[in-house]
């Protein structure tokens, strides 16, 4: 394999294709590359739990629903959320949204930029603001920061990721990849850097994912770049905290009016790196994986481990729901027996269901779907997120339509597995109703982020979410601390 090494702050070259080991990858069709561009760029009716709502499908665990926190207090509006805690210290929690505080463009839309968040007390309390507004900073040289990704290191580090852009052609200009580093917590961020960059209308990153390895704190970074004649997935690694990186293609280019996108990390006990994405034209959800720390050798030949029919949107909403998968590695299992699960929206049964699927041994063969959501209605689930905890424990957090006779207000749910085999029935997080209608996109549209996100540790789960309660406009980034110790009692 072909490698480009670059350091911080340089631009992107293309090349360094996986050539013989690469399977040729179709995408979703779409309408040329306004269409493309557009899915980048793109009120709350209070509904509160009471006596009158009928819970007798539900069984609960005690002390429930667990208090539903109000992260954004400074800034916001705040959408399209992440998170991620500490492995040395559990009360240490890092947040990340897409936030909308800079206020309109003047022409329809609205600034969005990175907004971050961090927790001291184990979810309780929050505090917010904004990665890299600084004078002097990089980013300035940008419109926009959008596709927020948190995570930690081994050692603590905590790591901002973003993608910038500047408005132009189609409002989309030229893009770049970028991250901070945090060493207090996430209580403050180092200047942003550059890690990749392209000068060009005629090529826009998208949709990059950041992990780190529990193994060795290599940072591990995955993205698609989309080029007036197609796209592909791309992968980039630093061994030495951000320093210095190499990128390696991992798929095919792909065609004009075709998509590859939504790829997703995880390091399993193994050592073994996969990454997940969704083909959209095959349907499939793809998986590559690398055994030598994320180098260039040893990648496997991508491959489709599940059909995969895409949600291209649900009724009675003006939001995109786009199929983007996420993949998270059970820590508790043993080199021999790596356990690994994936999560997507799915429209298999003509209604967006969350699905997952499971694979025991490393990668090599994973189980059938399993529709995740529990209800008996044909109302609709998507955005689903999962994690897993240090014991093993899997949890599941999503949008669910189902209290909604109208299929339209939606809460937050969790489907939770003892041993990833045995589920419980769901659990309903939120005590208020959001109307998705309420949020809104950089362009103006209505929007709830493309993603929500959950992080577990070895105490309590914490969900995040987009939260429309407060109004039309208000999306806010929202939060729940939910006591492991109350999930196994219920069992």
């Amino acid at each position: 394999m072909n490698t480009i090494t670059h350091q911080k702050n340089l631009s992107f070259s293309p090349g360094g294709l996986i050539g013989d080991e690469a399977e040729a990858l179709a995408g979703k069709r779409l309408i040329g590359l306004a269409i493309l561009l557009l899915l980048v760029m793109g009120g709350g009716v209070a509904w509160t739990l009471n006596e009158s709502d009928d819970d007798s499908d539900h069984r609960f665990p005690s002390d429930w629903p667990p208090e539903n926190v109000d992260a954004t207090t400074t800034i916001g509006p705040d959408n399209e959320v992440t998170v991620a805690v500490n492995p040395l210290d559990p009360d240490n929690l890092i947040a990340g949204s897409k936030d909308y505080i800079l206020g309109p463009t003047g022409d329809g839309g609205y600034y969005v930029w990175a907004g971050y968040f961090y927790s001291r007390d184990g979810g309780r309390t929050w505090v917010d603001g904004l990665v890299g507004r600084e004078p002097g900073s990089v980013l300035l040289n940008y419109d926009h920061s959008t596709d927020p990704v948190v995570a930690f290191g081994p050692d603590g580090t905590a790591y901002y990721c973003g993608l910038v852009y500047g408005r132009g052609l189609l409002g989309i200009g030229r893009s770049a990849l970028w991250i901070a580093e945090s060493n207090d917590g996430g209580e403050t961020w180092d200047d942003p850097y550059i890690v990749m960059a392209w000068e060009s209308y005629a090529l826009f990153h998208d949709k990059q994912w950041l992990i780190v390895d529990p193994n060795n704190g290599n940072l591990y970074l995955t993205w698609t770049p989309f080029t007036l004649d197609g796209s592909r997935i791309y992968f980039g690694r630093s061994t030495n905290g951000g320093d210095t990186w190499d990128y390696y293609q991992l798929s095919d280019w792909i065609g004009f009016g075709e998509s590859v996108q939504g790829t997703a990390l995880a390091v399993g006990t193994d050592g073994v790196l996969s990454v997940i994405w969704i083909d959209y034209d095959r349907h499939q959800i793809m998986l590559i994986q690398n055994d030598d720390e994320g180098g260039p050798e040893d990648w496997s030949r991508p491959r489709a481990i599940a059909d995969a029919e895409y949600v291209s949107g649900i009724p009675n909403a003006e939001f995109r729901v786009p199929t983007l998968p996420a993949l998270a590695a059970d820590p508790s299992t043993g080199t021999d027996n790596a356990t690994l699960y994936a999560v997507w929206n799915d429209n298999r049964r003509g209604n967006s269901d969350a699905v997952l699927i499971r694979s025991t041994d490393g990668g090599s063969t994973w189980s059938e779907p399993l529709i995740i959501n529990d209800d008996d209605t044909d109302n609709d689930q998507f955005f689903p997120w999962v994690a897993v905890s240090p014991e093993g424990e899997v949890g599941v957090v999503f949008y669910d339509r189902r209290d909604d006779p109208e299929n339209t207000l939606l809460h937050t749910y969790l489907a939770w597995s003892p041993d990833g085999e045995n589920w419980l029935p769901n659990l309903r997080i939120t005590t208020n109703a959001s109307n998705g209608e309420y949020g809104y996109h950089q362009n103006g549209e209505s929007f709830m982020g493309d993603y929500i996100g959950l992080a577990i540790s070895n105490e309590a789960a914490h969900p995040v979410w987009a939260d429309t309660r407060l109004g039309h406009g208000q999306s806010h980034l929202f939060t729940a601390r939910i006591e492991l110790e109350d999930l196994r009692g219920w069992e």
